[in-house]
């Protein structure tokens, strides 16, 4: 299922370390590289629908973080001497 997200620019200058995936690398790679190469590496036999069946293939897959896995952090707080599951506050606003 596609995101609703939209989609972000790709990196394309030198400096490999402001590269965050995968595809900004290899923006930056085909943006220095000379033509005949790029489409050799990047072009499959007659009409590419081997190409084309392992980049969908490759779509399906994504990389989850673990950060904070088998973390319990909650959202409770103490506050006032009461313990609250989910601690609202809600300023003095105005016009």
């Amino acid at each position: 299922m596609a995101t609703a997200w939209p989609m972000r620019h790709l990196y394309f200058g030198r400096d490999v370390r402001r590269a965050v995936s995968i595809a900004d690398l290899r923006a930056m790679a085909l943006r220095r590289l000379p033509a005949f190469v790029s489409e050799y590496l990047e072009g499959g036999a007659e009409e590419e629908v081997t190409l084309a069946a392992n980049r969908a293939a490759f779509d399906t897959q994504a990389f989850v973080p673990r950060a904070l896995a088998g973390h319990d952090l909650g959202a409770g707080a103490d506050l006032f001497g009461q313990t609250l599951s989910l601690p609202l506050i809600i300023a003095p606003t105005g016009l």
